[in-house]
Formats: C-alpha cells, sequence, structure tokens
C-alpha cells in the first residue's frame, strides 16, 4: 500500500511537471510541432508592431505561446522583405481556441520592398544564434527599434557596423554598434553613416540619397573659451570653418560634424578643435565615401 502512495505521488509530480512545461511554448517550437496554426497578415510597413499572427490551439490542452526573439517570418511574394520578431509578446488559449495579437518585427532584407497592408506571411525558421542574441541584447537594454532595425541588417545584409547610428540616440547607437562590433569580433566604428528609415509601405526601406556621415566631437565647458571646428581637406587647405550650434550637457560641450556622401568628394579630411588662441586641442581623421565598409575600412588611417 505504501508504494503504491509513493507510485501515485511520483506520477502526480511527474504529471504536473509535464504540464507546467507546457504553459510556455515558443511559437517557433508550437509550430513545428503543429500544436497550433498561425495565419500572418503584415499590417503595412517592417519596424514596428506590423505583423498580425491568428493563432488556433489545435491540442486539447490550455496553451500560453511565447513570441521568441529571433523567429523569422517569410512574404509569400518574394518582392516584399522577410519580417523578424524582436520577441517578448505571449498569448494564452484555451484548447481550440484562436485568438490574433500583433508583434513587434524589423525588416530582413533590405533590398526588397516594405511590405504592403494585407500581404501575407508564413512562418519560415529560426534565426541563428548571433541576430537573436542582438535581439535579446536589445530588448533587455531599451534599444529604440531604429537602432535595432540598423543592427539587424549588420546580420541579414552584412551591413557594416558603422551604420548602427540615429541622430536622437548617440549614447544607444555606441551600445548596439559596440555590441555587435564585439560580437563579430571587429574594432569599434569611430564615426556613422546615418539612413533615415522609410515608413511608406510598398517601398523601400531607405533612401541612400539622404545618407548622411556623422563625426561627434565632445570637450570640457569653460565659459570664457571660444572654440571653433576647422575642416582640412588632404593637402591641408581649409574645407569648411564652424563656430556655433554646439549643444551643452552638464559640463559637456558637443557638436556633430556632418558630410553629405553625395555631395562632399570622397577622400581623407583633417576635423581640429581650436581654442581661442588658434591651437589645436583635438583632432580626428575622417574617409568619406558613398560606401560605409570602405570609410570602416580607412577608419584608422
Amino acid at each position: 500500500m505504501k508504494q503504491l502512495f509513493v507510485f501515485i505521488l511520483l506520477f502526480a509530480f511527474t504529471a504536473a511537471n509535464a504540464q507546467d512545461s507546457t504553459r510556455h511554448i515558443p511559437i517557433s517550437a508550437a509550430i513545428k510541432s503543429n500544436l497550433v496554426k498561425v495565419e500572418a497578415t503584415g499590417l503595412g510597413g517592417f519596424c514596428g508592431k506590423v505583423l498580425n499572427l491568428s493563432i488556433t490551439n489545435n491540442s486539447t490542452n490550455k496553451l500560453t505561446i511565447d513570441v521568441d526573439a529571433g523567429t523569422l517570418f517569410q512574404a509569400q511574394d518574394e518582392a516584399y522583405q522577410n519580417l523578424l520578431c524582436l520577441g517578448g509578446e505571449s498569448l494564452t488559449l484555451n484548447a481550440g481556441e484562436k485568438k490574433d495579437t500583433t508583434v513587434q518585427t524589423y525588416c530582413a532584407n533590405l533590398t526588397r520592398h516594405a511590405p504592403t497592408k494585407g500581404l501575407k506571411f508564413t512562418f519560415w525558421k529560426k534565426a541563428d544564434s548571433s541576430l537573436t542574441g542582438m535581439l535579446k541584447f536589445a530588448r533587455k537594454n531599451k534599444i529604440p527599434h531604429p537602432l535595432i532595425q540598423y543592427g539587424t541588417w549588420c546580420y541579414t545584409d552584412n551591413n557594416c557596423v558603422n551604420t548602427v547610428y540615429h541622430h536622437d540616440y548617440y549614447v544607444q547607437s555606441k551600445q548596439l554598434s559596440g555590441y555587435i562590433a564585439k560580437n563579430k569580433k571587429i574594432a569599434d566604428p569611430k564615426y556613422y553613416v546615418e539612413n533615415k528609415l522609410e515608413g511608406r509601405a510598398g517601398g523601400p526601406p531607405v533612401n541612400a540619397k539622404n545618407a548622411k556621415i556623422v563625426l561627434l566631437f565632445t570637450w570640457g565647458y569653460e565659459g570664457y573659451r571660444h572654440m571653433y571646428l576647422v575642416i582640412r581637406k588632404a593637402d591641408g587647405s581649409v574645407y569648411r570653418k564652424i563656430e556655433s550650434g554646439w549643444e551643452m550637457n552638464n559640463d559637456e560641450i558637443s557638436a556633430t560634424i556632418e558630410f553629405d556622401p553625395n555631395k562632399d568628394p570622397a577622400g581623407s579630411y583633417t576635423v581640429q578643435l581650436y581654442d581661442e588662441n588658434h591651437h589645436v586641442k583635438q583632432e580626428r581623421k575622417i574617409f568619406i565615401s558613398k560606401d560605409p565598409w570602405e570609410m570602416y575600412r580607412h577608419q584608422n588611417d
């Protein structure tokens, strides 16, 4: 009798654990196991909550489906981008129940058009561990969505790490680009290329004609000093002089120097920070090109 009681307890414990282990199931595993049916429909666009998932519980048990980081949905029309899930959303369904949820996604094909409203998608696969790790890092550190999109393209389209930049999020730009550089075992970028995201469904995700090359200077605030910046060409001649437009934050002043790769001639430049006595206090080199990877290769020249 005692042995029977122990057996019943063990069976109950095992069953409880088995039941508990099915409470939260990654959507990728649930689809592969046919526990759920998922109909995915685009809402228009790529960077945002623009993918609706209609999920049906095929099992006889109550399930909580977790959208795991790195889940990829493939557009049924190859002219349009596949979408990559950030992860973090969950949906609980009773046996046989159907519910909808909208998930955060990013473009996984830079050369394709942004999805249009009503475009159908199918589950494709899980992204590799490097891309999935970047998404988890970004979510944990509350990295803004535009930067996560730029970071995604470093993995899906081999974009250069110096393209992970947004003018409103300089600190987070350095944080995420630094993570990606470390993950790829390459050097951190010394300056950046900013590409504005295009939100129009059916259009390209970015417009290279609007690209900006960005170099940031910082120095300590001293109220009596008049500082200015001089940009010199490779031959030493003055290309541009900047004497205003600084931003002050506590005891630090920052100046953002922008180049237009479509207008400024390609090649090497030197940016110098001068004090009121015309002494050089800082000096930085920058190589201008329409190709971010070429700029990156020259950043230590």
